[in-house]
């Protein structure tokens, strides 16, 4: 998959997610668990807005209370997050496959560093704060001093957390 040339498959996924964003607030997507379902590209998810929210406040109250900057959540990175996150899902694995294709996306919007986290399995976001935290790659990505964001949790139909975690300066 290429950016901003995208197939038929993703077109159609960015256009579901397009109308939720642009057609109707966040609140009017949610359902009384906070969640959204779909089965755009074939694969059946659920999107957690209230997971996704908390995760971003504990990050911000990390990143802030050592120094760095908190991170604003953008639109297009959040639909960049979510086709990668499905991506993952439909394979069942985790991988930061097309990366770079990722970064030229970013570049060509003006940005000028793209950092990535990817996660499964944690459904509880001080976990997979700290699981990140653990790791030297996961840590240098969340102290890149990154101003900008996009975040992805889904769940998959057996309850699997798939994450990725998009980085902007």
């Amino acid at each position: 998959m290429k950016y901003p040339q995208i197939t038929f498959r993703y077109f159609m996924f960015i256009v579901f997610i397009s109308i939720g964003f642009y057609a109707c607030s966040k609140d009017a997507l949610q359902s009384e668990n906070n969640s959204v379902t779909s089965t755009a590209a074939q694969v059946e998810f659920t999107r957690n807005f209230e997971l996704e929210d908390q995760f971003l406040l504990i990050m911000n109250e990390y990143l802030s209370s050592n120094g760095f900057n908190q991170l604003e959540r953008i639109s297009e990175a959040d639909l960049v997050a979510i086709i990668h996150t499905q991506n993952m899902m439909e394979v069942n694995t985790l991988h930061h496959t097309n990366f770079s294709e990722r970064q030229n996306y970013f570049f060509n919007l003006g940005y000028i560093a793209l950092r990535e986290n990817v996660a499964m399995g944690y459904s509880n976001p001080e976990t997979l704060l700290n699981a990140w935290l653990q790791s030297p790659s996961h840590k240098s990505a969340i102290e890149s001093n990154s101003n900008k964001t996009g975040l992805s949790i889904l769940i998959n139909n057996t309850g699997k957390h798939f994450i990725t975690q998009l980085y902007l300066k």
